[in-house]
């Protein structure tokens, strides 16, 4: 059957729209004429052309009178056929367009030469004693004979029209009858080589067809067309037979134009279907030279065709599907006048995929390619692209699906969507006897739920006119079921304590236009993939009976208790909501039908994207929980080692307990403020602190001496720093006199370094060192000064003396002062031992003083700061407390660092240094477990290492400490089960992704294997390797991680 005629049709050919008239196919000699799509518009455009080129070279034709009336006239011909000989023989020897050939376009090389080999044509007529119309009238058809012979019918008109000697004509030449009536016109060389050799290469690709088509050499009956044919040996470069590219002819030689037509098995072929296509610019190219050269006989082609196909027989009938074998989408079935190509479908799809592209774009962008200056007058076939997309998405979703291999089942709910390949699935990616071979914490479903009320649905006017194409077979549940549900629970609105909670007012607002307010869905929390059939439309909010049914939907078995959860993302859905926002105007005012339709596309479509990188998410996933584990263990261990042991056990069964029973005990991994001190209590210990004597004689208490001068010193600079930019009379008074008795300690401390060090002079020369500044930013803001009378210092004694330097920065004799390389005797080292022992004494007194006032500031943060509601409340009592406790994180941290500072000079060894790590100010930061214990990314937070050294268990006598370490120790506990978790599980989840991809690879082999069809077997062999290679992908990274359960 023909192609049946249309008015218009849309394709993607660089974006081109083509608005045409109806097209016919003729044939003339050994050219198709192929006039339909762009193809008629094309070669109207190049006859024009070629037309205008063909008078430019031959000048006026009315002058020379070359051309008048289809008759060529002789006269005047020498002088014009001279010039163009000429301008012909150099357009022959230019290399022209050889290296620049397209196959896809004509050059102006090739229109050129084409108008050159015409003219010349036109002005070298060569005369035969013949008379055409007579000729005609006298000859009659007939067959030829079966041996190949010449029939009776020439030798009876050389009676009346004896054979006329032309010669040799080797030049472009017209051959014309008594009366100057064109007989032949003969163009040699008129196509460029680079075109005659792509024709010979596309038609190389007929010679299995045409060999196929050659009668067999034991068949007896053969028709009279096979008569005398001859087949070069081995087939020829080309091959030989017959193949028809006609798409309607007639059975017998005799039938007339009202008789029934046939369409050749050869035409609808894939491979003279492709020959044709990749002819068409050679087409358009001939075309334009037959209507240039015998108009007449181009328009009664196309004429006669014309008429053949609309007076085809069964036409009507079958006219869509003749449409879809060439490609092209009809936008209705019965009497189609508009069609797209498969191409411009594809690619609206992906469009609004990939770009969120609406309808009412996508064609603009058509009709703006098509004419950027005058768009409008492209027709409008905006409503057709609505309602052939839609069929096109529903067509591709159920071959995609396997429903075209599997024509005996029609899909259920849920069965046009994708589903995450991670995620464990009976029957599918788990093992016959999974229920055995897994832990019930490993198979269970993880979800999260959640609405978007951005897509939302407007009511439709005349919603009987809608039609369901996959109603519940993608994402959103089947529509009757649901409203039966929404309409048969029984609503309870809900009562927020809040004055203004937006949820809650949300679903007790009633909109009077709108038939949805939002969407409710569920998704894997661990792999962000929608649910099949568990996404539902709010009627007023995101009520309960909306989510369960969403909920029961999801749930397809029971899942196990919470003990064991691994990572999961609780807020993952509002990440698939951000790209899902931008459809949501678009949605939101199609038929319902359309919408769920688009909803389901691109949720299709996310979890495709999820699918393609799930093997790379995996990795990432496995590379991040052995980093997690590193990083969660060791503090978990040394803290738990740290602690009282009777304590951790009793932690652990209160974790378990939790875990399996849930409830309120989930409460133990909250503070209980209720044994944090009282801020009168925090100020008694600080005082106390500060006032700690010693009154040791001998060595160790001259090294005693010698610490708290250091003491001492830190505290004056600290007391300085305090001072405002310009201090009174008063302040620096307390300073000076401070300043005298410290230098009086230090002149009596140095002249007894000379009998206990022998007389060895222990002096360093590079003063006291430079205090850190991160550690004294609080001090040195004169707004916190504090009065000096009621600054307290660390010293035991009161001694008198003058010295040259401040007594803030003189040097004090110690032991650790003495360089390294210094000779020293038994005394010296025995002293420097001496001072490494109290120097660690003096940092773990250090780290003991800071963890309280760690813990002190954590509860003047929570309980003091983040409790008041104004500012204002903030910057008086809280804030001095809170500034007292931060001046005395900051003296404990200097004194930490001197002490470590002096074990390093006194040599201690690398164990020592290991265990007396370097202190960093970040380190020093507020508990976050106390401040935020509900914050997000607690995953990898481990306490700082101090937290965790042996003395920790000294702390625990403090009850407020002791509660301290009970949350820490039950959060690092829970971080390092965590990440352990979620080791095992995407080890698992490896597997089951390989599993699943080789379910789907199977799955298509027994699609292929059943397939009675081509078409079928070849595209269920496709998919079955696409799915063969993603397994393969997985198994090649996964190498060495998976863990395979049989």
């Amino acid at each position: 059957m023909p192609i049946p005629q249309l008015t218009d049709i849309v394709r993607l050919s660089n974006y081109i729209m083509i608005n045409w008239t109806p097209g016919e196919r003729g044939n003339f000699g050994s050219f198709f004429l192929f006039l339909m799509d762009d193809l008629k518009s094309r070669t109207t455009e190049l006859v024009a052309t070629l037309g205008r080129r063909v008078g430019e070279i031959m000048g006026s034709s009315s002058e020379l009178e070359v051309l008048k009336d289809g008759r060529v006239e002789t006269e005047l011909l020498h002088k014009a056929r001279m010039r163009i000989a000429v301008q012909l023989q150099q357009c022959l020897e230019s290399p022209g367009d050889n290296l620049t050939f397209d196959d896809a376009s004509i050059s102006e090389y090739e229109i050129n030469r084409a108008a050159l080999t015409i003219a010349h044509a036109m002005v070298n007529p060569m005369n035969v004693d013949w008379d055409v119309n007579r000729y005609g009238d006298k000859a009659k058809l007939s067959p030829p004979n079966r041996d190949g012979s010449a029939t009776a019918e020439p030798e009876r008109l050389k009676k009346f029209f004896p054979e006329a000697v032309l010669g040799k004509i080797s030049v472009p030449t017209t051959v014309v009858d008594r009366h100057g009536k064109i007989i032949v016109v003969y163009l040699p060389n008129i196509l460029t080589s680079s075109r005659l050799e792509h024709v010979n290469n596309i038609t190389a690709s007929l010679r299995d067809c045409l060999l196929k088509s050659l009668p067999l050499s034991s068949d007896n009956k053969k028709s009279w067309r096979d008569d005398g044919y001859m087949v070069p040996e081995g087939g020829g470069e080309f091959g030989a037979g017959r193949i028809t590219v006609a798409p309607a002819y007639f059975m017998q030689r005799h039938e007339r134009l009202i008789d029934p037509l046939v369409t050749s098995q050869s035409y609808t072929s894939e491979k003279v279907q492709q020959w044709l296509a990749a002819l068409t610019t050679s087409e358009v190219l001939w075309n334009a030279i037959t209507a240039t050269v015998a108009p007449d006989l181009f328009q009664a082609g196309v004429t006669a065709f014309s008429e053949i196909i609309q007076e085809c027989p069964g036409a009507e009938k079958d006219r869509h599907l003749h449409l879809l074998k060439a490609k092209l989408f009809p936008a209705s079935i019965t009497r189609p006048q508009s069609a797209f190509t498969f191409d411009v479908l594809d690619n609206f799809l992906i469009d609004t995929l990939e770009c969120k592209t609406s309808a009412m774009s996508f064609y603009q962008k058509l009709r703006r390619f098509t004419n950027n200056a005058f768009p409008d007058k492209i027709p409008d076939r905006y409503r057709e692209l609505m309602r052939v997309s839609r069929i096109w998405r529903d067509l591709v979703n159920r071959k995609r699906f396997g429903f075209e291999h599997e024509t005996d089942r029609s899909p259920r709910p849920g069965d046009l969507a994708l589903y995450c390949p991670a995620c464990p699935q009976p029957g599918i990616n788990l093992p016959v006897s999974w229920k055995d071979s897994y832990d019930d914490w490993l198979v269970m479903q993880r979800y999260v739920v959640d609405g978007n009320f951005t897509a939302q649905h407007m009511k439709m006017k005349t919603p009987d006119d809608d039609v369901l194409l996959a109603d519940g077979m993608g994402y959103m549940v089947t529509e009757g079921p649901y409203q039966t549900h929404v309409a048969e629970s029984a609503e309870e609105k809900e009562k927020s304590s809040c004055s203004n909670h937006r949820a809650v007012n949300a679903a007790n607002v009633q909109r009077s236009n709108l038939r949805a307010t939002g969407v409710g869905a569920t998704a894997c929390a661990r792999h962000g993939c929608f649910v099949p059939h568990a996404v539902v439309d709010f009627q007023k909010g995101e009520r309960q009976m909306n989510m369960d049914y969403s909920i029961c939907n999801a749930v397809k078995y029971p899942s196990g208790d919470i003990g064991r959860a691994g990572h999961i993302d609780g807020e993952i859905l509002e990440t698939l909501w951000a790209p899902f926002n931008k459809i949501s105007p678009t949605a939101r005012s199609m038929t319902l039908a359309h919408r769920k339709e688009v909803l389901d596309d691109h949720m299709r479509d996310s979890n495709w994207k999820k699918l393609v990188g799930i093997v790379k998410l995996l990795l990432k996933k496995h590379r991040r929980a052995v980093q997690g584990v590193s990083d969660t263990q060791g503090p978990y261990e040394e803290l738990t080692k740290s602690l009282d042991l009777a304590n951790v056990q009793k932690w652990k069964k209160a974790a378990e307990q939790a875990a399996h029973e849930r409830g309120s005990l989930l409460d133990i991994y909250q503070l209980k403020m209720d044994k944090a001190p009282t801020m009168a209590e925090i100020r008694l210990r600080l005082t106390e602190n500060e006032l700690s004597t010693n009154g040791r004689t001998g060595s160790v208490a001259w090294l005693i001496e010698g610490i708290n001068i250091e003491n001492a010193q830190d505290a004056l600079r600290a007391s300085i720093r305090q001072l405002p930019e310009h201090p009174t009379a008063s302040q620096r008074t307390v300073i000076e006199e401070k300043r005298q008795k410290l230098t009086s300690r230090i002149n009596k401390f140095n002249s007894a370094a000379m009998v206990m060090t022998n007389g060895m002079e222990l002096e360093g020369g590079e003063g006291v060192p430079q205090d850190d500044p991160e550690l004294c930013l609080e001090e040195a803001d004169g707004d916190n000064f504090l009065r000096i009378e009621d600054a307290e210092g660390d010293c035991i004694l009161d001694m008198e003396g003058e010295a040259d330097s401040p007594a803030e920065v003189a040097e004090v004799w110690m032991p650790s002062l003495a360089a390294s390389d210094t000779i020293m005797d038994d005394v010296i080292t025995a002293l420097r031992q001496e001072e490494l022992e109290l120097r660690k004494g003096q940092a773990n007194d250090c780290l003991e003083k800071l963890r309280q006032a760690l813990g002190d500031r954590s509860v003047v943060f929570r309980e003091k700061i983040h409790s008041n509601k104004s500012i204002h409340h903030q910057g008086t009592r809280s804030k001095k407390e809170l500034l007292t406790i931060t001046l005395s994180i900051n003296k404990q941290a200097r004194g930490y660092r001197r002490s470590r500072a002096a074990m390093q000079r006194l040599g201690a060894d690398l164990d020592t240094l290991a265990l007396y790590q370097p202190l960093r100010a970040q380190d020093l930061g507020v508990s976050k477990e106390i401040t935020e214990e509900n914050r997000h990314g607690q995953g990898s937070d481990a306490l700082t290492w101090f937290w965790r050294i042996n003395n920790a268990e000294d702390s625990q006598k403090n009850e407020w400490m002791d509660e301290f370490y009970r949350v820490n120790w039950l959060k690092a506990k829970a971080r390092y089960d965590r990440w352990n978790e979620e080791l095992t599980l995407v080890q698992h989840e490896m597997f089951w992704t390989v599993s699943w991809f080789r379910t789907q690879e199977a799955r298509w082999r027994a699609r292929a294997d059943e397939s009675t069809k081509d078409g079928h077997k070849a595209y269920a062999e496709k998919q079955a390797s696409m799915w063969a290679e993603f397994s393969a992908e997985g198994l090649k990274n996964f190498q060495g991680k998976i863990i395979v359960t049989h």
